[in-house]
């Protein structure tokens, strides 16, 4: 936690600590083309004999700092002379200039830290010259892609000055540190240092307090984490850490970056929590104030268990204490207060603070434990915390053949994924907080084929059918004279269609879901009758399995028929007298959609249900089989019995029914029996 947030420091200090505007731009010329020129690559160049102004080229582009070292040389005392900088971009076209500042005069000063440094706005820059801000100005032509810079000298009289410049960087030295405010409840104030890696020099850093004594110095690598004991930061005010070069060579010190952060020391009583936010089973900071002890004060901190409101007392013992409390693991959420009490139980000084609790249990959920090609996946999440990932990865074996992941989640909410026909054989997804797993979850995709065999047999006889054509997803094949079929299909829900010359058409969908999978069929025949009667079964729009108790209704003006579908085959039938016209079929069951399409009754009408569990596909096509046979209307055939099948197992219903009613009668009165004596 304290390296993120020092890396966000760090990386927020560019647009805070150079953010500043100046006026009196000295550029007013426009679009200037440089060429010709030294050019270099490396960390330190020469302009020399600048009898007339002369330049140094440095192929570097520009990305908002520049750091280089000016080292101005002559034959004789009194040389002086004057530096430009400007700023081209790929097309030649000069965007920037501005002169560094003063004049320099080698004799006074050996050397300059000249650093260029482009404002938030991305509209101009600053310059600093050995850490003190000299200037700013605005680019005077668009900026495009920057490609070079160049550095002009140029001298005052008519004597040889030789400009040198060295340790030339587009990378700059960043100090960073974890808070802006010290309070007293802080063990150290931690901060963090970046800079290019100079050559025959070392960098190290000073802390200054608010009356700019140095307090700490500390010589850094490249890249350090290090801090300030609390101990040491004792008076109020603004605090500085500044970033310093070391030259072996020359012996000279070079500014290169600061930081300030500030330290308020309470002047009355007070109270102070480490932390505005808290997690149950957190570790509580609470620093207490007074300018002088007094006894009897004592510090009492409100919250709420699933018990109801509670709370934690304890002494103060000293004028400034820390008390370390772990929050229970049961406490709720909300906003809660910690009071500073006085001898007389009076409110001296508070501080607030919010629990942050989840409102439920974290969960990561698929909707099927198995999946087919081109499935659609619905991922639901609960109660994850804030700043949440998930990622879904597809795999095949052991490797991964497609991820995706969905950023900055929180709460609850469903997450849809098609699988799109993907070449993989599971899935697995996981919900993660920075590098933390919370939840995960996996399922099996279907790939390959399966052995799919069984028969097809006459619905009324029993007898098997040869020489009737099953398709099955997309696989095809004849019975052979035993009704004998086998086929190897794709797995998953594959559509079947089975044909016989004397039968009526079977369609329906057939689940593989396993390597060797045995199926019977059952065809109607057609037949003439002069009856009117309504007759089919009722199945699993998916599976295929006959659903029993269920409930049908048809109605056709105000006569209205009902029944449960009692046998085990899941068949239905109607056969009152007066059945004809077009009347209104109603099927429902529990855990199904309803099922309602009118229906012309003309004759023996067979008509196949097909139910759609709850939160099935919403696209399911209509059945389309309603008729009376010989040929009037749709002839939709399974793998039931026929319509005479159907009315004997209610038949047998009827038959046993009066025995079962005897039976009941005779367990209660010997039940009657045995509790009176």
């Amino acid at each position: 936690m304290i390296f993120s947030l020092l890396l966000l420091c760090l990386l927020a200090i560019p647009a805070s600590a150079w953010e500043q505007s100046f006026e009196n731009h000295p550029g007013d010329e426009p679009q200037n083309v440089f060429s010709g020129g030294n050019i270099h690559n490396y960390g330190h160049g020469y302009i020399y004999r600048m009898y007339t102004p002369n330049s140094i080229e440095i192929k570097k582009p520009f990305d908002g700092y520049l750091g280089f070292t000016l080292i101005p040389e002559g034959t004789g005392s009194g040389k002086s002379g004057r530096a430009y900088i400007h700023l081209v971009n790929s097309d030649g076209i000069e965007y920037f200039n501005l002169r560094i500042g003063g004049i320099f005069n080698e004799l006074t000063s050996p050397k300059y830290r000249v650093e260029v440094i482009e404002e938030s706005s991305g509209q101009g820059v600053t310059i600093y010259v050995d850490g003190v801000e000299r200037g700013s100005a605005s680019y005077i032509a668009e900026k495009g892609t920057p490609e070079k810079i160049i550095i002009e000298g140029t001298r005052n009289d008519y004597v040889e000055v030789y400009l040198g410049i060295d340790d030339i960087s587009n990378n700059y030295g960043m100090v960073g540190c974890d808070n802006d405010f010290v309070s007293e409840t802080d063990d150290y104030q931690y901060y963090t240092v970046g800079y290019p890696k100079p050559d025959l020099a070392y960098m190290f850093t000073k802390i200054y307090d608010p009356n700019n004594n140095v307090i700490a110095t500390q010589n850094i690598s490249n890249y350090s984490e290090l801090s300030i004991e609390k101990s040491m930061i004792v008076d109020p005010g603004t605090y500085s850490i500044k970033l310093f070069m070391h030259d072996n060579l020359s012996g000279n010190n070079y500014y290169f970056a600061q930081r300030n952060f500030i330290f308020n020391k309470p002047s009355g009583k007070s109270i102070i929590l480490d932390k505005e936010e808290y997690a149950p089973g957190d570790q509580v900071q609470i620093f207490t104030y007074m300018p002088s002890y007094s006894s009897g004060h004592k510090v009492t901190v409100n919250y709420k268990t699933s018990s109801g409101y509670t709370s934690y007392t304890y002494d103060v013992t000293s004028a400034e204490q820390n008390k370390n409390w772990v929050l229970p693991s049961n406490a709720q959420g909300g906003s809660f207060f910690a009071y500073f009490r006085d001898s007389s139980d009076n409110v001296v000084a508070y501080d607030s603070f919010e629990i942050i609790a989840p409102l439920g249990t974290m969960s990561l959920t698929l909707d099927k434990s198995t999946y087919e090609k081109n499935d659609t996946v619905r991922i639901t999440y609960k109660y994850l915390p804030e700043d949440s990932d998930i990622t879904l990865i597809l795999r095949s074996g052991t490797t991964n053949v497609y991820t995706e992941s969905w950023r900055d989640l929180s709460g609850s909410g469903v997450i849809t994924f098609n699988i799109n026909g993907r070449a993989a054989d599971s899935i697995y997804v996981k919900a993660v907080s920075g590098s933390n797993i919370l939840k995960e979850a996996t399922a099996k995709i279907l790939s390959g084929e399966g052995f799919v065999s069984g028969k097809v047999y006459d619905s009324t006889t029993a007898t098997p059918i040869s020489g009737a054509t099953i398709s099955i997803g997309g696989s095809q094949t004849t019975t052979d004279v035993v009704g004998y079929y086998e086929l190897s299909v794709p797995l998953g829900t594959q559509p079947v269609t089975i044909t016989k010359d004397g039968y009526q058409q079977y369609t329906g969908n057939m689940q593989v879901y396993s390597f060797a999978f045995s199926k019977l069929f059952y065809l109607v025949p057609i037949v003439e009758s002069d009856s009117n009667t309504l007759y089919g079964t009722i199945e699993d729009y998916y599976t295929g399995e006959p659903l029993t108790g269920t409930y049908i209704q048809i109605k056709n003006g105000s006569t209205v028929y009902t029944m449960l579908t009692h046998s085990r085959t899941g068949n239905y039938l109607f056969d009152q007298e007066g059945l004809e016209g077009t009347w209104t079929l109603t099927v429902t069951k529990t855990g199904y959609d309803t099922y309602t399409r009118k229906v012309t009754l003309e004759g023996d009408t067979y008509l196949s249900i097909k139910l759609v569990p709850v939160g099935g596909s919403p696209n399911i096509p209509d059945d389309g089989g309603s008729g009376g046979s010989g040929g009037t209307g749709g002839t939709e055939s399974t793998d039931r019995p026929s319509r005479e099948a159907a009315k004997e197992s209610l038949t047998w219903l009827e038959s046993v029914m009066p025995n079962l009613i005897k039976l009941v009668v005779v367990v209660f009165v010997l039940a009657l029996i045995g509790w009176r004596f």
